[in-house]
This record gives C-alpha cells, sequence and structure tokens, in this order.
C-alpha cells in the first residue's frame, strides 16, 4: 500500500469519526469530501485539484478518497448503508479510540513537526483534530447543514 493511500485512508477515517460525533452517522460522499477540504485534513498538489478527464464530475483527490472508502469498505472499517453514503462501522471506531494514547503525544510542537515531515498529504489541521479526539475535547463543529 503506498504512503498517499494510507494517508487518505487515515483522514478519511478521522473525518467519518468527527463527522459521527456531530450526529452524521452516515453522510453523503460529497458532505464528507466537503468535510475533508474545508477542513484542511488533507493537502493536494496542484495536479490532483485537476480533473483527469473533462467529463469527470470530481477532482482528482476526490476521487482518490473516494476509492480510500473502498479500501477501507473492505476492511471492514466502513459500510455503505445505501449508495452514496459512508458510515464508520464499530471496527473503524475502535481504531480511532486505541489510537488516542499515541495521539497524545502529539502535544509537543517537536513531534509534530518531526510527524508532519514524514507525510506528504498530512497538515496541522489534521493534527488540531487528532489532538480534540485524543484530548476528549468538544468535537462540535459550527452549526451549518452542509460542507
Amino acid at each position: 500500500m503506498s504512503k498517499k493511500t494510507r494517508e487518505q485512508r487515515f483522514a478519511l477515517r478521522v473525518a467519518l469519526y468527527v463527522l459521527r460525533q456531530n450526529g452524521f452517522l452516515d453522510p453523503t460522499k460529497r458532505h464528507v469530501l466537503n468535510f475533508v477540504r474545508d477542513k484542511g485534513f488533507l493537502c493536494f498538489p496542484e495536479a490532483e485539484l485537476q480533473k483527469r478527464w473533462v467529463t469527470d464530475s470530481d477532482e482528482i483527490w476526490e476521487n482518490d478518497v473516494s476509492w480510500r472508502r473502498k479500501d477501507l469498505y473492505m476492511a471492514g472499517e466502513i459500510d455503505s448503508p445505501e449508495p452514496g453514503r459512508w458510515r464508520l462501522t464499530d471496527v473503524g471506531i475502535h481504531k480511532i479510540e486505541q489510537s488516542k494514547a499515541t495521539w497524545l503525544k502529539l502535544s509537543d510542537p517537536e513531534k509534530q513537526r518531526r510527524f508532519l515531515a514524514t507525510f506528504d498529504y498530512f497538515t496541522p489541521a489534521l493534527i488540531t483534530w487528532l489532538l480534540k479526539i485524543a484530548q476528549g475535547q468538544d468535537l462540535s463543529l459550527p452549526k451549518r447543514t452542509t460542507y
């Protein structure tokens, strides 16, 4: 599995966890992708912000992250209660829960810097969310109905 794939799978799992904590138990694909983009969970090279073909409805990064949903589905971490909807399973939730102790170490700015230096797509915003989850902070989102 490529580094890019691992990073996108991780960020997608975290995004679904945060959305779930805000009452979005089975958000739509578009909702999840907008959330990942708007919250800055991943940074993308300019080339991935383009469309592969003129007829594509998704940008390259959106298509790639959508395939990561399929990977997580195959691993039992996500299911689809209906087409176009994504839901984190108990397996996915457990992966998040068992990672909290590791994420607490990221409260040290030097560890954050070293952590980010080893990844291509992760952002400081993602680390902020990991720390919120690990520290049991409020994960409430501003009152918006869509992303």
